[in-house]
């Protein structure tokens, strides 16, 4: 058994256990699962909304602001968190969060540790490779693997599929 990422647990090839889902928010009616903002921490880079990856391309974000952003986004959390599931699930079926390019680059490192390495010298790399991927967020599909079931790919695709307009 081994720790994959830092929210899941792999027992073997077949079987994992999600240990942490990060901020799940419950409530006993639908007006409790009301929100008019996003929480934005940079170690969720790998789960970025759509619409929270719309509003931080309306400012210029950089590793020496707040690691905390509050992004001003009325919505139910539970499309919140279904979509920061699939986001792991994605992660668990292809190696790499949903539109993180999948080329291994050394200089930019994985996506869940870019809030964890501000200090680092390849900073102005990693902030490009972030808004390209934001960019992929807010106007692409979420790229599937070729060799993927399509049932799985559906699921993929219905689960992180971007809100209409």
């Amino acid at each position: 058994p081994f720790l994959v990422g830092r929210c899941y647990f792999e027992a073997d090839a077949t079987q994992v256990q999600v240990l942490d889902l990060g901020l799940i928010r419950v409530g006993r009616n639908d007006k409790e699962f009301e929100a008019n903002e996003y929480v934005f921490t940079t170690y969720m880079e790998y789960q970025m909304l759509p619409e929270a990856a719309i509003e931080l391309s309306k400012f210029s974000y950089h590793s020496n602001q707040p690691q905390q952003i509050n992004v001003y986004y009325p919505h139910d959390v539970r499309c919140e968190d279904q979509w920061k599931f699939a986001c792991i699930a994605y992660e668990l079926v292809h190696g790499y969060a949903p539109w993180e390019d999948p080329e291994w680059d050394e200089r930019i490192d994985s996506i869940r540790e870019w809030g964890f390495h501000t200090d680092s010298e390849n900073r102005t790399a990693k902030e490009a490779n972030m808004k390209r991927r934001r960019e992929r967020i807010i106007n692409d599909d979420v790229p599937m693997a070729e060799n993927l079931d399509q049932d799985c790919a559906d699921v993929f695709q219905s689960m992180l599929a971007r809100k209409p307009e």
